[in-house]
C-alpha cells in the first residue's frame, strides 16, 4: 500500500489528499495534491439538481488533464457533467440524476495529469 490503489496494484509517486467542500468558503475546496478525495458541500441534493464548484489547486493548469470520478454515491445517482481546467484550479459540475435527494454527502476521486 502507500501508492494510488488500482484494485489489484498499486501506483505510486502521486500525492494524495481528501478534502470537504464549502469547508472555508461556500462552493469551493482547497487541495494541492495530484489525487485525492473530495466530499460534496451538500447532503442532500436534490433530484435533478446540479451542484457546481471550484477546487482550488496549484498542481493544475489550463492544459492538465483532470479525471473526476464517483466513489461513493451518497444515496442517490450522482454524475460528474463537467470538469474544466484552470491555472491553479478546476471546476466540476455534478447532477443528481436519480428520481430522489441524496441521503448523505456523495465523494469524487480526482486524478491531476500534466
Amino acid at each position: 500500500s502507500g501508492g494510488v490503489d488500482f484494485g489489484d496494484s498499486y501506483m505510486y509517486g502521486y500525492e494524495t489528499g481528501t478534502a470537504t467542500v464549502g469547508t472555508e468558503v461556500s462552493g469551493e475546496i482547497a487541495i494541492n495534491t495530484m489525487t485525492g478525495v473530495l466530499t460534496s458541500e451538500f447532503s442532500n441534493l436534490g433530484a435533478g439538481v446540479t451542484s457546481s464548484f471550484e477546487v482550488v489547486n496549484t498542481r493544475v493548469n489550463a492544459a492538465s488533464i483532470v479525471m473526476v470520478t464517483v466513489r461513493d454515491d451518497g444515496g442517490c445517482d450522482p454524475f460528474v457533467k463537467k470538469v474544466r481546467p484552470e491555472a491553479n484550479r478546476f471546476f466540476v459540475s455534478v447532477k443528481n440524476t436519480a428520481a430522489t435527494a441524496c441521503t448523505s454527502a456523495f465523494t469524487l476521486n480526482f486524478m491531476v495529469v500534466n
